[in-house]
């Protein structure tokens, strides 16, 4: 996508763990989809989800005391929690200049969960991804069992002839104990 120059608005205290950001002007991407925001300067981006900035979250936004109030006219704001605003190195109120890019990508949405400003969610996703990990070793291990037992436990044919020459062939059931072992 092109050049976006937008002003950064602190998010309010309860969405400070929230995996998103709130954008006017989304255009082509839906309220929920995923983005990844890359800053000019610096070249570090998050991913996230971007979810639009409506004219009730603005008004409940500007009731507030003591925060920046946004303007209602202006298309280019974004309003981003401290986690994010870290990871991409700028200040609260300062304006930012970059690059959205609309994400659909499994890998993507998998970053976003890993670098989400919840641990909780971090967590989780980090211990889905070692079950997996370890489930497939799992099924690939009993696997290999499986075939080496059966390579073991079928009889041997030579020439038309079954051979059974040793002793576990008299007791089925301790030779597949034996030989899975």
């Amino acid at each position: 996508m092109d050049e976006k120059t937008l002003k950064v608005f602190v998010a309010p205290w309860e969405e400070d763990n929230s995996g998103w950001v709130r954008m006017t002007n989304i255009y082509d991407i839906y309220s929920r989809g995923y983005v990844k925001i890359i800053e000019n300067k610096t070249k570090r981006y998050i991913v996230c989800v971007v979810r639009t900035l409506d004219d009730n979250f603005m008004e409940n936004y500007n009731e507030r005391k003591h925060t920046k109030k946004i303007p209602k006219d202006d298309p280019n704001v974004i309003v981003m929690n401290e986690y994010y605003r870290d990871l991409l190195r700028i200040s609260k109120n300062d304006i930012l200049t970059c690059r959205i890019e609309k994400v659909s990508s499994f890998c993507y949405k998998l970053y976003a969960f890993t670098h989400h400003p919840d641990n909780a969610i971090v967590i989780a996703t980090w211990l889905s991804i070692w079950s997996v990990f370890l489930g497939s070793i799992g099924l690939i291990l009993s696997a290999c069992g499986l075939v080496r037992c059966y390579m073991n436990w079928r009889p041997r044919i030579t020439s038309g002839l079954h051979v059974r020459s040793s002793r576990r062939w008299r007791d089925p059931h301790m030779a597949l104990f034996k030989i899975c072992i």
